[in-house]
């Protein structure tokens, strides 16, 4: 039996609640992944499963992208940030109140920890879609685990220009 059919196996003889809190935690092509095969089987328990609301019933992107962040391990943002420029993790540091914001700037070096909490002092920030283009590509990149693999929309190759612009002055 393949891993992923003991896992969809075991989902199902869980009760809904446990169910619930172990699929919020998973990225969202996984948790996608589980919740359909969880539909498509054919016992009793997994026919009854009904995706938790997040995946099933939301129709603002930012907030279901937002959950899926604030789920996140810290080395997984970190790993995601690194490399970025200090305006672009302050601007995903001050998008939400996360839980992991503190330990992520201990695991940045002092230079650019310094530089990330300054670059909100001029004032300005990012536009709802831009805040919503992050979030997306952020959860894309932590749900593929790889940070390069995620298609890049037009918005984000301008940000990329300007972060480039901006590492080279």
């Amino acid at each position: 039996m393949k891993s992923i059919d003991r896992i969809v196996e075991v989902l199902g003889r869980l009760a809904h609640a446990d169910r619930d809190w172990i699929l919020e935690r998973l990225p969202y092509a996984a948790k996608a992944d589980l919740a359909r095969r969880l539909n498509g089987a054919d016992s009793v328990e997994a026919a009854s499963f009904t995706p938790p609301p997040a995946v099933a019933k939301t129709n603002d992107p930012t907030a279901l992208y937002r959950k899926q962040l604030a789920c996140a391990e810290v080395d997984q943002i970190a790993g995601l940030l690194r490399g970025e420029p200090p305006w672009l993790i302050h601007a995903l540091l001050h998008i939400a109140e996360w839980p992991w914001r503190d330990a992520l700037l201990q695991l940045l070096p002092a230079s650019l920890r310094v530089e990330v909490l300054q670059a909100g002092q001029g004032g300005a920030g990012l536009s709802q879609p831009a805040i919503e283009c992050l979030l997306r590509i952020a959860v894309e990149r932590i749900g593929q685990g790889n940070a390069g693999a995620a298609r890049k929309s037009q918005f984000e190759l301008l940000l990329m220009r300007f972060g480039r612009k901006a590492r080279r002055a």
